[in-house]
């Protein structure tokens, strides 16, 4: 049960949405740099609050996650392009939509793909033969990279 100030307040919002937002909009104009300084800061301070807030969903630990990133070697389970601190750059949790079960760590690009491609191993081993058939010689970097983590 609200107490009478507080169903006064939530009565307020939401008959004056626009001019609150205005209000909003105009304090963080004014307060931009303090902002992005505190958020900043926050974010250095709660390093796992995020982490813990993503694998919340796949009732993982961010020790486990950490455990499955270092057992990856750092690297994506199916490019093995290395893991690295900014966020274009981190592994997602890999997860079996039918089951739930967490698979692995992916990069964003391998976790898009099979995504894109419905999980169906079937519709990934056709795509494979596609490329097979149209292989090109693999650029040296990458092929570099792929030695690199076989000896991880």
């Amino acid at each position: 049960m609200l107490t009478r100030g507080r169903e006064n307040a939530r009565l307020y919002r939401a008959a004056n949405v626009e001019l609150i937002r205005a209000k909003d909009r105009e304090y963080y104009r004014k307060n931009k740099e303090r902002i992005k300084t505190y958020v900043k800061e926050w974010k250095r301070r709660n390093v796992d609050h995020e982490l813990r807030y993503r694998l919340k969903k796949y009732r993982l630990a961010p020790d486990e996650y950490r455990a499955q990133l270092e057992q990856q070697c750092g690297v994506c389970a199916i490019c093995r392009a290395e893991h690295g601190g900014a966020r274009s750059q981190r592994l997602y949790v890999d997860h079996d939509h039918q089951a739930g079960m967490f698979r692995g760590l992916l990069c964003s690009k391998c976790n898009v793909g099979l995504g894109m491609f419905h999980d169906d191993v079937a519709l990934l081993l056709a795509a494979a033969q596609y490329l097979r058939e149209h292989l090109q010689p693999e650029p040296r970097e990458r092929q570099a990279i792929r030695e690199h983590v076989a000896e991880c």
